[in-house]
């Protein structure tokens, strides 16, 4: 595919902190102004300027991490058809050059898959339709190709934590002065923290005989571990999944650790996700000591 078949419209960035949209800014994706609000807000603001007719094609993982809310905004104007964005021959059958835009995350939860985003950027890129990519599982802007790359005109990244706020930079952004870079100094070193909390668990989980499986793209032995390798330079993320044969273990986890919440916080926390019939366990490692943290784990699992 030739350059001049791909648009030259700007990247754009869908934030959801202040603190992550100055980083994107300092990362290198263009903007001209960075507006704060809503997450769902903002995500209707991008549905709004999609100027395609037909539906938008949202990975139903990705879809299924959204609030009830953040659905709404999504689907307010278009149909929304879901499918799993890791399947390339299920999205290549499912283009068009109507096609609203890409909804696709960066690794599906609760079993991390990871989605092959160079070939998505350039399907997406083949019909001029824009690509969401829901960044928030990885660390930092390590997802893609350098933003200057002519492939990834058409990509918008959402990025941060699943909060309340977030900030909009693109060229039809409303510039923002109160957009805060505090906590911004400190923020690479507190990711690269999580990601080497989470390998630590997910090494030592892997060998333990109460574990059924352990999901997490930094084990050698998950199935796409060299493309995700060579994808999350700053780390693998904070995140991990369990399987578990310990009826108990939830209950003995709550006792030292918050059952709830989302990625993002500086306190290790869990919840439990149903799949296909089966508990997986998503637990996210926070800043805490990690010889403590891996202790409050096997104590669990006793």
């Amino acid at each position: 595919m030739s350059s001049s078949s791909i648009p030259s419209q700007p990247a754009t960035l869908l934030a959801r902190t202040p603190q992550l949209a100055t980083l994107a800014q300092l990362e290198g994706y263009p903007s001209a102004g960075a507006q704060t609000g809503e997450v769902a807000t903002l995500l209707a603001q991008f549905v709004s300027q999609s100027a395609g007719s037909g539906p938008i094609l949202a990975d139903q993982y990705a879809y299924a991490q959204l609030s009830t809310e953040q659905q709404r905004a999504l689907s307010a104007q278009h149909d929304v058809h879901l499918l799993d964005t890791a399947d390339l021959s299920a999205m290549t059958a499912a283009l068009t050059p109507q096609t609203a835009f890409v909804y696709t995350t960066t690794l599906q939860q609760p079993l991390f898959t990871v989605p092959d985003l160079p070939a998505l950027a350039e399907l997406a890129a083949r019909y001029a339709v824009p690509l969401l990519i829901d960044s928030t599982l990885t660390p930092l802007l390590t997802t893609l190709p350098q933003p200057s790359s002519a492939l990834y005109t058409q990509v918008t990244l959402l990025y941060g934590q699943k909060a309340a706020v977030g900030a909009l930079l693109g060229p039809a952004a409303r510039p923002n002065p109160d957009i805060s870079s505090a906590g911004l100094a400190t923020l690479p070193l507190r990711q690269r923290q999580h990601s080497q909390h989470a390998q630590a668990a997910a090494d030592v989980l892997a060998a333990h005989p109460q574990v059924r499986a352990v999901y997490y793209p930094g084990l050698s032995t998950h199935p796409q571990f060299e493309a995700a390798a060579e994808r999350f330079s700053a780390g693998f993320g904070g995140l991990l999944g369990l399987e578990v044969r310990h009826e108990h273990f939830g209950r003995n986890l709550a006792r030292v650790w918050q059952e709830g919440g989302s990625a993002g916080t500086p306190q290790s926390h869990f919840w439990q996700v149903d799949t296909a019939g089966q508990t997986v366990w998503q637990l996210w490692l926070g800043l805490e000591d990690i010889s403590q943290l891996l202790d409050e784990l096997e104590a669990a699992l006793e």
